[in-house]
């Protein structure tokens, strides 16, 4: 159960939910730091390996192709 009476819904669901993300550019870059600044655990991708890694401090994990992102899922 994700929710209790009294409880924060948007907490509990950002601690059960893993999302991936493909694109780290300008708006992908802005949505994945949002998503981690609200507890979302984000498997990353990008083609320019430093983009995903530079999120790391932040909590995302990089993939190292978009198989392996699938997978993740």
């Amino acid at each position: 159960m994700l929710w209790k009476a009294g409880g924060d819904m948007k907490i509990l669901a950002a601690q059960h939910v893993k999302l991936g993300f493909i694109g780290l550019g300008n708006m992908g870059n802005r949505i994945v730091q949002r998503l981690l600044a609200h507890g979302y655990k984000l498997f990353v991708f990008d083609r320019n390996r430093t983009k995903a890694e530079a999120l790391v401090p932040n909590g995302a994990v990089p993939v190292n192709d978009i198989v392996e992102h699938a997978t993740q899922m």
